[in-house]
């Protein structure tokens, strides 16, 4: 499953009489480039309940929740944080483990995170890694195993 991302570039170009240097005409030409992107090497960002992220103070619950962003399961938005795991990430934020244990006790109290004994779940408000339609069907599924209930109001500004 792969994301189409289209590209197209336009260019106008003037048709000159060599003559009279009068303009005779416009030609337009398009090209149209499209990229498949791997929906598993990003995540979506949504505005709506994202005021909690404005009450980051550290540069360390950041990084910490960007990185499990980015290694969540595709359509579950869950990360699990093994010992091994945990090393990994201890190494390549370069943070001693305690930095980030303390954010994501940051995380959680923001709603932004949920979970313990290493495995989270990011909040899917806010963050998602996988289809749309998997996500909607997780916020509005009342008996999935991975509903979780989030208590984050809108922020005010984005609503329409």
């Amino acid at each position: 499953y792969y994301m189409a991302k289209h590209k197209i570039f336009e260019k106008r170009t003037e048709v000159v009489d060599p003559e009279t240097g009068v303009i005779t005409g416009s030609i337009t030409t398009e090209k149209k480039y499209v990229y498949n992107l791997d929906p598993d090497k990003f995540y979506m960002t949504f505005i709506d309940f994202a005021a909690p992220i404005y009450k980051l103070k550290s540069d360390s619950a950041k990084n910490v929740l960007q990185w499990m962003c980015c290694n969540a399961e595709f359509n579950t938005g869950v990360v699990y944080l093994p010992a091994p795991r945990m090393k990994e990430m201890s190494e390549f934020l370069n943070m001693p483990k305690q930095s980030i244990y303390n954010s994501i006790g940051q995380l959680k109290k923001l709603g932004l995170l949920t979970g313990e004994r290493g495995k989270f779940m990011i909040n899917p408000e806010i963050f998602w890694k996988g289809d749309i339609q998997t996500r909607r069907q997780l916020l509005e599924s009342s008996n999935n195993a991975l509903h979780v209930i989030f208590s984050i109001a809108p922020n005010e500004n984005f609503n329409e």
